[in-house]
């Protein structure tokens, strides 16, 4: 019934991006210009949103994912096996974008030239290339990047240092690890009373995507009619993140489970109605009941390790996520002007990895942050509009990666 449920909701979902993408496709070739206008309002509405809510969620989700590995504390004998197993298969799949990346490159570089040169941005506007390069050619990335260590915490989030933020909640989370349990207990009460209230905040916008979709649709035509380039970086852009998610799913993990002697094959038996739910409901914490029930009835696992692992799994284990992040904010970086070495390619793949381990299960959460991230870089979110219409197809795929990833780190950590 639940699969039922989330297979009609997925197809709603489908049905009202189709219908707004349409329906931005109407008013793209009717030409009114109070339409146009109309859509670059509500794009700045929402980008406006996403730049509001980005510090407060990914500041609470790094906390309460913290505590809540700290509540699993009586069974530290599979916490290190579990995180060893995590970082691998999460860092792998950043690595597996990395690759995809340099082979397809999706977005190049474009280095500052005399005389005037302009991209257009997706409100129709050119942007001076010469704006967006300092004077030394060096650009200010690595300026960016050292906001990670922040020396004022309001400062912070006020300037929506997003890397800055989450080295704080990390320090915080760890720190609160140390102190007694009560104390954890009532802090826990707190921060993740804040975090879903943050959820809960994003889910009202999020019941009206169609409408942000529309009006990126809008401007998104109008821009790709006038730069087929963007159009073709996009649909690389698309590739790679798809194929990264194949890949991953159909060869780098069974290839994990097969070096250790395990089938691959008898696991997706048993857990294939976890996977499908899991794509259609687009939510790991949604699919947790049925892929811990579909682990323990249906491969035998043993309910102490399933119950313990997947739980944990579901908050830190998200090779989509690294992915996706990855793929995305060096796409539109690179598309926005930002120059990375060979060195910064390669430092990504352990930042991408080390930001989606510190992801939470939440709506649209790798679009969150990698919007975030983009805002701490000090990048436009423009570029993101290209994204939100597909997003729904990756996240599906994203989701279900996560939960067979799940499955599979429950299956190494369970043989002795």
């Amino acid at each position: 019934m639940s699969l039922s449920l989330s297979k009609s909701k997925s197809i709603n979902d489908l049905f009202f991006i189709i219908t707004a993408i349409f329906l931005g496709y109407i008013a793209h070739i009717t030409g009114f210009e109070d339409l146009q206008f109309l859509a670059k309002t509500i794009s700045d509405l929402f980008l406006k949103f996403l730049q509001l809510m980005s510090a407060p969620i990914v500041f609470l989700a790094i906390i309460t994912n913290f505590l809540s590995i700290s509540a699993h504390n009586h069974l530290k004998s599979y916490g290190k096996k579990v995180l060893f197993y995590t970082v691998l298969t999460t860092i792998t799949a950043a690595s597996l974008a990395y690759i995809l990346f340099q082979i397809i490159q999706p977005a190049v570089y474009i280095p500052k030239i005399s005389g005037l040169s302009t991209l257009p941005n997706l409100s129709g506007i050119d942007v001076n290339l010469v704006q967006t390069f300092k004077e030394n050619s060096n650009p200010s990335y690595y300026a960016e990047l050292f906001k990670l260590f922040p020396s004022n915490i309001i400062k912070a989030f006020a300037e929506n240092n997003i890397l800055g933020v989450a080295l704080i909640a990390a320090m915080m989370g760890f720190a609160m690890m140390q102190i007694p349990k009560k104390q954890q207990d009532h802090l826990a009460i707190v921060f993740s009373g804040l975090f879903h209230t943050f959820i809960n905040l994003a889910r009202y916008i999020i019941t009206v995507l169609p409408i942000a979709i529309w009006a990126f649709t809008v401007l998104f035509l109008k821009v790709i009619e006038k730069n087929e380039l963007i159009a073709e970086n996009l649909r690389k852009y698309i590739f790679i993140v798809i194929a990264a998610n194949l890949i991953q799913g159909f060869i780098i993990l069974p290839l994990i489970l097969k070096y250790k002697k395990l089938s691959p094959l008898k696991l997706i038996k048993s857990v294939y109605p976890a996977l499908t739910t899991a794509f259609f409901s687009k939510s790991s914490s949604a699919t947790l009941p049925l892929t811990m029930d579909c682990m323990i009835e249906n491969h035998g696992t043993k309910e102490e390790i399933a119950r313990f692992v997947l739980p944990i799994c579901t908050i830190i284990n998200m090779n989509g996520c690294a992915a996706f992040i990855y793929t995305t904010v060096l796409f539109i970086a690179i598309q926005s002007g930002i120059y990375f070495s060979s060195f910064d390619f390669i430092i990504w793949i352990f930042l991408a990895t080390i930001i989606a381990i510190g992801n939470a299960s939440i709506p649209m959460g790798c679009y969150f942050l990698s919007s975030a991230i983009l805002v701490g870089m000090g990048v436009s979110l423009d570029l993101m509009i290209l994204i939100l219409p597909i997003y729904t197809l990756f996240d599906m795929i994203e989701t279900a990666l996560n939960v067979w990833s799940d499955c599979c780190v429950t299956e190494l950590v369970s043989i002795k």
